[in-house]
């Protein structure tokens, strides 16, 4: 009420969000570290089978009608294939096959959305994904938790515009419209997404509250109260003077 900025506000969120992505790193790299030491050697087979069926993709009757494709074919094989003949105790573990999924993903950026490639490269990338996932079930609680997290964040930083290039006057806006149960705050969704803040900037919600209350003039419908029928009220009965102090958010506030 007395010393909170809206800048410190922004910074406030900010914090809260980069504790946010700071707790799901540890949380990420707690869980990849059990798996790296997970000695079980997965089945290789799966990965293949799923590779041949994508064949057919990009050809006619053994011939090449989409070059593009073929060619991601030919990559994607060309990497299996190495993997598949390297020490499987060393390169065919949950965290062997975590690499493996990484090197497909490099492979699946540079294809374009749509495409074929784009496709096949996505069909192998899934295929070793679902692998680890159902070979070592430890990896897929550490991916999903790693998900939901990141969606936790990505809706946090649209809701509270803390996106790139989002200007801080909005993100002011919305962190303060937290404090009303009305359109504006999609009836009090902003408000409980402001707990998640909350949890790692504590005093984040006694920094808005300040910001709203910090003004000897009323706002909104009390002001036009207070403005309007508030005057005719008091001319008609000035005793009502008296009730003045009620309007007054930064006296209500102390």
């Amino acid at each position: 009420l007395r010393g909170a900025s809206p800048d410190g506000m922004v910074d406030m969120a900010d914090s809260a969000l980069g504790q946010m992505r700071k707790a799901r790193a540890d949380s990420y790299n707690a869980g990849m570290a059990t798996i790296r030491t997970d000695p079980a050697v997965l089945d290789f087979k799966p990965i293949v089978d799923d590779f041949a069926k994508t064949i057919d993709i990009g050809t006619f009757k053994g011939k090449t009608v989409n070059r593009s494709a073929v060619g991601t074919q030919k990559e994607i094989l060309d990497i299996l294939t190495e993997w598949r003949a390297l020490d499987p105790v060393e390169f065919h573990t949950p965290a062997g096959f975590d690499a493996l999924k990484q090197t497909l993903r490099d492979v699946q950026q540079n294809t374009k959305p749509g495409t074929a490639s784009h496709t096949i490269a996505s069909k192998v990338y899934n295929s070793v994904k679902a692998q680890i996932e159902k070979q070592a079930p430890s990896y897929a609680k550490t991916m999903k938790d790693y998900a939901e997290a990141s969606d936790r964040l990505d809706q946090l930083k649209k809701t509270f515009a803390r996106t790139t290039n989002a200007a801080d006057e909005t993100a002011v806006s919305r962190l303060l419209s937290t404090a009303r149960n009305n359109v504006t705050s999609n009836y009090s969704q902003r408000g409980r997404m402001l707990d998640e803040l909350a949890k790692y900037e504590p005093t984040l919600p006694a920094a808005i509250a300040g910001q709203t209350l910090n003004s000897y003039g009323p706002r909104g419908l009390t002001a036009n109260l207070a403005g309007t029928g508030g005057l005719a009220a008091v001319a008609s009965n000035p005793f009502l003077v008296a009730g003045a102090p009620a309007f007054m958010p930064k006296v209500v506030g102390e």
